[in-house]
């Protein structure tokens, strides 16, 4: 199977509103699956315990949904495989490995990193994956086989991406960003509660689940709504952004060729193509670099050393900008050679 076969979604007509269709399929070989873990942290040994694994699958073939919650073994403080975790969830699903040929699975987190640290293999798999602040994402689906129920390998294809990423600041934590999905809000947990959670699971475990399986669920349906909301707002149907920044870059390089009538760049920056060519002028005169210098070799006691820096400084730069400048290049003038000789030294 070639990338180029890969199926896709169409984010406008697959989740007609952002919103999950109800026992509706549309016969895409594609599996959405969002996740989340609860643990608790030990900071006498300096680890954390697992205390579940919990997700929320949706299957574009045939609409099938399914949410719900794993638990390792706590007390031999048991950590799943990633592929351990996928067997059980499709077994929650009574989806088939064998089924699964051909298909696409995307596997959703809510600060991917985070969730990532619960699986025992986990460094197995890291460098497989790139890093965008310091979150894990596939920027093109990594290719890979499953052993199915028969002892059969089967070929499929997985990717990995993050809800943070998609977030502007201020929406970073899931329960912010749980507000837009209106009537499906992250449920609320008192502090003492959400530090102790194993607690919570040992006195109300009905509460810990409910609040534990909503986590997943959130992270799939904010998934989806993010990326209608970006498709719609970017004149795109079917492309699956895996930040904001790129989501924003995208309507910048749609809106520069609608008001220049220019032809779209593939922004791999060839210095051939004629949109480099026209522009090349602009963004030389444009950047002017960046400094940041450390003048004190040394010791220095009594004294705090502050830098400073601004998160998302160019996508806001870039969204400050209504109309791009495209004019006439700066006349470049003829240097003049400077005659030291009369100098005395």
């Amino acid at each position: 199977m070639k990338a180029k076969d890969l199926p896709v979604i169409n984010w406008l007509t697959d989740f007609p509103d952002g919103d999950i269709p109800s026992g509706r399929g549309t016969g895409k070989k594609l599996i959405l699956i969002g996740f989340d873990t609860e643990y608790q942290s030990n900071f006498t040994v300096n680890n954390n315990l697992c205390l579940s694994y919990q997700y929320a699958l949706y299957s574009l073939f045939d609409g099938t949904y399914k949410s719900g919650i794993l638990f390792p073994d706590l007390n031999q403080n048991e950590r799943f495989s990633w592929g351990e975790f996928t067997n059980k969830v499709f077994n929650e699903a009574h989806i088939l490995p064998s089924q699964l040929a051909g298909y696409r699975i995307i596997f959703i987190a809510h600060y991917f990193s985070a969730e990532w640290a619960m699986f025992r293999d986990k460094k197995e798999f890291t460098m497989k994956f790139e890093f965008i602040r310091k979150s894990m994402v596939t920027r093109k689906p990594l290719k890979t086989k499953i052993v199915d129920e028969n002892g059969r390998r089967v070929e499929c294809w997985v990717d990995v991406s993050d809800t943070m990423l998609l977030l502007p600041d201020g929406y970073k934590s899931l329960a912010m960003a749980s507000t837009l999905l209106s009537g499906f809000e992250k449920i609320a947990l008192e502090a003492e509660m959400k530090s102790n959670m194993y607690d919570l699971l040992q006195q109300d475990p009905e509460q810990f689940i409910e609040y534990a399986i909503r986590d997943a669920e959130v992270t799939l349906k904010l998934f989806i709504k993010l990326q209608y909301m970006l498709n719609r707002i970017n004149g795109e149907s079917e492309k699956l952004f895996l930040t904001l920044a790129s989501a924003t870059t995208n309507d910048f390089i749609q809106y520069s060729k609608e008001t220049t009538g220019a032809e779209t760049h593939d922004m791999q920056f060839d210095r051939k193509h004629s949109l480099y060519k026209q522009y090349e002028a602009l963004a030389n005169r444009s950047y002017m670099g960046g400094l940041n210098s450390s003048y004190h070799v040394g010791k220095a006691d009594g004294y705090t050393f502050i830098d400073i820096d601004f998160k998302n400084a160019y996508p806001t730069a870039m969204n400050l900008i209504q109309v791009g400048d495209f004019g006439d290049p700066y006349e470049k003038y003829e240097r003049i050679p400077v005659d030291l000789t009369g100098l005395e030294s």
